[in-house]
């Protein structure tokens, strides 16, 4: 029965989440609702104490909004944002705009291993030039979090390395194994986004609060190049640090701090000014973005205390008769409702994929299609950081962000799924 109201709950959160009700209200109350139907309201309260402890994304948040308020006081986001308008003149330019932020972003989160350092570098830098560009900031968001599963091919995924334990080979024939069936997904998805931004018309699209920025400003506008370059500094920083020992240890933060401090050398800015909006950009993070995921954090907790997450585990996993569906679906599903993508692959792969030759695949194919699906589908989770985090710095809702990637995201699934169970 418990978990029967579960469902109802989360059905209904997600029905008033979608009709653009403050997610924060709704992921709150019926996290709390589902604690307390579940016999432990207080396990719903430690949820919340929990989400303010996450700091894996805290630190990404409030860096990441302290160091655009930083660029937006010293202008280097205007200077980034005209330069790269001078080259967008045409509308030739303005289309491979978006397919090349998804190629390069997808590129960075595969070196990164990281979705969340992805767009919280990333998309802090090309969210606003697509939204400058005419690009609607939902249909921006969606192109970052779509770009944000790359790191399936980094033999250091998680996920990875189980499928290559459980397959008994290497973690690179693993990868290897994936790179057809990465590339077909993400080209999908990329048509298909395109194909619906052009139908909307969302590449020509001008906010309400602010007026179309004309030729002639852009012409008139005197770029410094020097000031552009700033806004990459983390971005750059935190690749090298995937190639050279000694910026290893850099965190989102780190390089955030480091590109705030060459910002204000370059424009020659006050200290005191650069730490004023640094702190007051990190603060509109913390009660904007990193609000909602510990409400989200909360209703995960909801969730499991009334036994939802662990119903709907028992029923991927043990159940022999759909386990090639479920390879799939099942992951898919359970990466949307918790928001982890990778946690869920190693769960299903650890579980599922190794008994795969009983269900006539491979462990190597099953384990890819897992880790596909789950790390594709955490994009169009309401709860996971990454979405939270991205849609924040488009200036959008979640759910909105979600909406643009579904079309995608089914028919790259259905093809993903085809080509690991036709190998």
């Amino acid at each position: 029965m418990n978990v029967v109201l579960g469902v109802v709950i989360v059905i209904g959160s997600v029905a008033l989440m979608v009709k653009k009700v403050d997610s924060k209200v709704i992921l709150l109350i019926a996290g709390l609702l589902m604690a307390l139907i579940g016999g432990s309201l207080q396990a719903g309260f430690d949820g919340f104490t929990d989400g303010l402890a996450t700091t894996s994304i805290l630190e990404p948040i409030i860096t990441s909004t302290g160091f655009a308020a930083v660029m937006k006081i010293t202008g280097c986001d205007q200077h980034l944002v005209y330069a790269m308008l001078k080259l967008l003149k045409t509308e030739k330019a303005k289309m491979v705009l978006l397919p090349i932020t998804m190629v390069v972003t997808t590129i960075i989160n595969l070196a990164l291993n990281s979705a969340t350092a992805t767009a919280a570098s990333m998309g802090a830098v090309m969210i606003p030039v697509m939204i400058a560009s005419g690009y609607h900031p939902a249909a921006a968001a969606a192109a970052i979090l779509i770009s944000t599963y790359g790191s399936i091919l980094n033999p250091g995924h998680s996920s990875n390395a189980v499928v290559a334990e459980i397959s008994g080979t290497t973690t690179m024939n693993v990868v290897y194994n994936q790179i057809d069936v990465f590339v077909v997904t993400f080209l999908i998805q990329i048509v298909v986004l395109m194909i619906l931004i052009k139908i909307r018309k969302e590449d020509r699209y001008v906010s309400e609060n602010t007026e179309a920025v004309s030729n002639d400003e852009v012409d008139s506008f005197k770029v410094n190049a020097l000031k552009a370059f700033c806004v990459f500094i983390p971005i750059l920083l935190l690749i090298c640090g995937t190639m050279v020992p000694a910026l290893s240890e850099l965190s989102v933060g780190h390089a955030m701090i480091i590109g705030c401090a060459i910002a204000a050398l370059v424009t020659k800015t006050g200290p005191k000014q650069i730490m004023k909006e640094f702190w007051k950009g990190a603060g509109s993070g913390f009660t904007g973005t990193f609000s909602i995921v510990v409400c989200a954090t909360v209703f995960v907790t909801g969730m499991t205390t009334i036994g939802l997450i662990d119903a709907m585990t028992d029923l991927f996993i043990n159940s022999p008769s759909i386990a090639k569906i479920s390879a799939s679906v099942g992951p898919a599903l359970m990466a949307i409702i918790t928001g982890t993508g990778t946690g869920m692959a190693v769960a299903f792969n650890q579980a599922v994929s190794a008994n795969a030759e009983a269900f006539g695949m491979l462990p190597i194919n099953m384990g890819g299609l897992v880790t596909l699906g789950s790390c594709m589908a955490r994009a169009l989770s309401p709860v996971a950081g990454v979405v939270i985090l991205t849609s924040g710095i488009a200036g959008c809702t979640p759910g909105e962000a979600i909406k643009k990637q579904i079309p995608s995201f089914v028919i790259a699934m259905i093809a993903g799924a085809a080509m690991f169970l036709l190998k």
